[in-house]
């Protein structure tokens, strides 16, 4: 497991993305020697010269946020998931694991309110500027309706022994059209009061399990993770995800500007 996050992490470092070789040699939101630019926090970064980066900037949009993107391969993973449960449940004895597909029970929705907000505001936001989401038992009840009637829904969750409070979750959604097209990886959060017993883990890992089963035809997961987001990084490394893509979320602070190009001096 070590082994495999490490050539992950020497595979972005090739590529650039972590951009390490060129901290402290730029400003924030600005370009490096290197010609790649990256955000205020440094955690990784995209080519300078690329059109869609040069188009955005143009307009006054700063990169606010890298994110990795990475795909797990459902047939033939790199790492065996059930492994990867055995060894994460020695750590979270006082935690049981449960599973499903389809909605959440009517007694569940209020816990699984409580994980998704915390989802709003937890996940590293970068320079982005993020708002507080409020859920409750409902909005959870009528975003499995909406998610159902096109998909396939599985989750797997994390319950307190000592409170019987669910304080982890994954979900996994899957087109319903097709048994053997992509799988979307939607929310991975533990409460905060309860992280450091690999909970991360063992939901997710218990839920590729799941899918495994219930959908043996489905090709692979895609998941996005801030790159300044390294306890999932490194979960989701540890289970055989290996990066595809990097992507660069811009935002203006300011009224975007019209690019000054030569049909627009024309107009002056």
């Amino acid at each position: 497991t070590r082994k495999e996050s490490s050539a992950a992490s020497d595979v972005y470092k090739r590529q650039g993305r972590y951009h390490s070789a060129c901290a402290g040699t730029s400003t924030p939101r600005t370009t490096c020697r290197c010609g790649r630019t990256s955000p205020s926090s440094r955690a990784g970064a995209v080519p300078a010269a690329h059109p869609g980066v040069r188009l955005a900037q143009s307009y006054g949009l700063a990169v606010a946020q890298i994110e990795r993107v990475s795909r797990y391969d459902v047939a033939a993973p790199a790492v065996d998931p059930a492994a990867a449960l055995a060894e994460a449940e020695r750590f979270s004895a006082d935690y049981e694991v449960h599973a499903w597909e389809g909605p959440g029970d009517a007694s569940a929705r209020a816990d699984l309110a409580v994980l998704k907000a915390r989802m709003s505001m937890d996940v590293p936001a970068g320079d982005l500027t993020v708002a507080e989401q409020t859920w409750d038992a409902e909005r959870v009840r009528r975003t499995e309706e909406q998610i159902l009637l096109t998909g396939r829904l599985f989750r797997a969750v994390a319950r307190h022994r000592g409170t019987g409070r669910i304080v982890g979750l994954n979900e996994l959604v899957a087109p319903r059209s097709r048994a053997s097209g992509v799988v979307d990886q939607w929310d991975t959060i533990v409460l905060p009061e309860h992280r450091g017993h690999r909970l991360g883990m063992r939901v997710k890992a218990t839920n590729l399990l799941a899918l495994r089963g219930a959908m043996p035809e489905a090709r692979a997961i895609i998941t996005w993770n801030a790159e300044e987001n390294r306890p999932m990084l490194h979960v989701n490394e540890a289970l055989g995800f290996r990066p595809i893509l990097v992507e660069a979320a811009m935002e203006a602070t300011a009224p975007l500007r019209r690019p000054a190009t030569p049909a627009n001096r024309l107009q002056k």
